[in-house]
């Protein structure tokens, strides 16, 4: 994800925090800085024009009024492949 958002490389650690997913029919893992939590939320569709943005598959408004943007990891991994990179 860090090449995918050109984020910097982060500090060497020790232990790693990882989370599964399937995308493509096949399970990978996404190193995080840290795990938050888990919580059901609605998601919603996001207005234009944020709708357009590759990558966010919509939103959501947390209890405590923060608003939390989903990634679309299938359609960032379809695009990074598309670059001949993946």
């Amino acid at each position: 994800m860090r090449k995918i958002l050109r984020q910097p490389k982060g500090p060497t650690v020790r232990s790693l925090s990882l989370v599964i997913t399937e995308v493509f029919g096949r399970k990978v893992g996404l190193v995080v800085d840290r795990l938050v939590g888990q919580q059901e939320v609605f998601i919603q569709a996001l207005p234009s024009p944020f709708d357009g943005l590759r990558g966010n598959s919509g939103g959501a408004i947390l209890g405590d009024g923060r608003i939390m943007f989903l990634l679309d990891l299938q359609s960032m991994l379809e695009q990074r492949r598309g670059k001949g990179s993946g």
